[in-house]
């Protein structure tokens, strides 16, 4: 079978697919990756056929909450959709797939695999994906593009989303948990290792992730200020054009670019994070409890589903003093409730089907 994946212009679109594209090369299928040229993708192996889709990049809103962000979203998402469908268009042509696995924001690969009626899946990469809000929120994008191109409407969205893998457990959305009825929920990341622990120095990893609407540099001073003055071990992950910089003024620190996390993650005792659910779920996936600053879209939500399932804590980015946030971030590590809440959620994900499950619940809908 020819599997296509194709994800928006974001590595935290693209790297929660890889997974999945993995599992469907280990069961023999053929299989390429649409994306933006621009997206440095850690951990994908390279010799996975890609192709360059539009658009190059996702530009930065600049209303966090309200109707202008709305108005904003609803614009710019329409753009890039349409730029995405007549790219994806000729990526069809070439590769010819037998089924589109998209994540859920790549709407021009859903308009491009209903117009040409090829099955279609969408993974559900980020939190407020799988909530019924979101179907709404889709179709003041989707439906005038489909009524455009010639298709029926949709108003159920049953078409949008005729699979949508969700790639976390149904218990982190707590008493928010209004799923829309086409989620199947698996797990995706590997079991947790044994960690060896040192309660007398923690380990910090921190993970900022690639995204423009997170001052990186401001953020990173600031925890490192802050846990420097302690003994801890700290790792940063940084975009790559930060890291000379930060090198070289906190040589105590382990400063890496936007790497792949992994290996990082085996040795962490709590994970500070702007909440990108990439991360998250990573974190969670492996019992690892969670510190998180939010700062725009479901950032918010996730730090909110983080404290509510006891898994670790939020703090607002004004409240973020290098010393409250070390003291908030130890108290993270030192406090076992966090640490046992995150075990207890990783044992409830990886009760959930697996990577293989998931592959062969999307190839049965050809």
């Amino acid at each position: 079978m020819r599997v296509l994946l194709a994800a928006t212009p974001g590595a935290g679109h693209v790297m929660p697919l890889i997974p999945i594209l993995n599992a469907f090369r280990a069961a023999g299928h053929d299989v390429a990756f649409a994306i933006s040229d621009e997206i440095v993708v850690p951990g994908l192996d390279s010799s996975v056929r890609r192709f360059t889709k539009a658009a190059p990049r996702f530009p930065v809103c600049p209303y966090p909450h309200g109707p202008e962000r709305t108005a904003w979203w609803v614009r710019v998402n329409a753009e890039m959709a349409w730029a995405s469908y007549l790219s994806t268009l000729e990526i069809i042509e070439e590769f010819k797939p037998d089924i589109i696995v998209r994540d859920s924001a790549e709407r021009g690969a859903y308009l491009a695999a209903e117009v040409l009626r090829i099955p279609h899946v969408n993974v559900l990469v980020g939190a407020e994906s799988v909530l019924n809000p979101y179907i709404e929120r889709e179709r003041l994008i989707s439906e005038p593009l489909r009524k455009s191109l010639g298709l029926p409407e949709d108003p159920s969205g049953s078409t949008q989303i005729p699979l949508g893998i969700a790639l976390t457990h149904p218990r982190f959305f707590g008493g928010r948990a209004d799923l829309h009825p086409y989620s199947t929920f698996y797990c995706v990341d590997p079991p947790a290792e044994p960690r060896e622990t040192d309660t007398g120095r923690p380990s910090v990893l921190v993970s900022l992730g690639s995204s423009m609407t997170v001052p990186h540099t401001r953020f990173a001073h600031r925890v490192l200020t802050g846990l420097l003055r302690d003994d801890v071990r700290i790792t940063v992950a940084v975009p790559d054009h930060l890291r000379h910089e930060l090198v070289e003024e906190f040589p105590r620190a382990d400063i890496l670019g936007f790497d792949d996390l992994s290996p990082h993650l085996e040795h962490a005792d709590v994970v500070v994070s702007h909440g990108g659910f990439g991360t998250v779920r990573a974190a969670l996936h492996r019992g690892i409890p969670m510190h998180i600053t939010p700062f725009w879209s479901d950032q918010f939500l996730n730090a909110e589903c983080i404290t509510e399932c006891g898994a670790g804590l939020a703090l607002p980015w004004d409240s973020c003093s290098p010393q409250e946030l070390a003291e908030s971030v130890l108290r993270v590590v030192r406090e076992s409730t966090f640490r046992n809440a995150a075990h207890a959620f990783s044992e409830d994900a990886h009760a959930l089907p697996g990577a293989e499950e998931c592959v062969r619940d999307i190839a049965s809908i050809i």
